[in-house]
């Protein structure tokens, strides 16, 4: 035998199979590699549609919390003007029986004095809750600042 253990015609017939399982191997990788490419694509897909969805509902989200936000501030502001306009007419009915259940006349100088303390305080109150409104951030110290002065008893006449 000679040259080693494979004859010339074995030799070549190794040679061919070893071609082959190359050729082979290699078409089976870019297939594989195809498939696999195919499928990314697919989960591409999938991952950009459900965050599209996602940033849809949290725009909703966002949206329905800005709703949420501003009509609890509404709310608020109406409850405390609805106080405001309650420590008015207490303050009012409280100088009212001051003066032994006396009302005055409509141009009496103490009922304009009254109606313009009123009037002075329920304007301070709303330009502050307009300002209350334009910024939402004033509303964060605001409100509970508003909401303590307001809770507090009205001044007793006569004290």
């Amino acid at each position: 035998m000679g040259n080693g253990m494979c004859s010339r015609k074995q030799k070549r017939i190794f040679q061919t199979l070893l071609l082959l399982t190359v050729v082979f191997g290699f078409l089976y990788g870019a297939m594989l590699y195809y498939e696999l490419q195919t499928q990314l694509r697919k989960a591409e897909a999938v991952a950009l549609k459900y965050q599209q969805h996602q940033e849809s509902l949290s725009a909703q989200l966002q949206e329905m919390l800005d709703v949420l936000e501003k009509s609890t501030l509404l709310f608020t502001i109406l409850q405390l003007s609805t106080v405001s306009s309650m420590f008015t007419v207490s303050l009012s009915a409280s100088r009212a029986l001051k003066d032994g259940g006396r009302l005055h006349r409509v141009g009496s100088q103490g009922n304009k004095s009254d109606s313009q303390c009123g009037e002075l305080g329920f304007t301070t109150l709303s330009i502050s809750l307009q300002h209350i409104v334009l910024d939402p951030k004033l509303a964060a110290w605001a409100v509970p600042s508003l909401q303590m002065i307001l809770s507090q008893t009205p001044p007793q006449p006569g004290v």
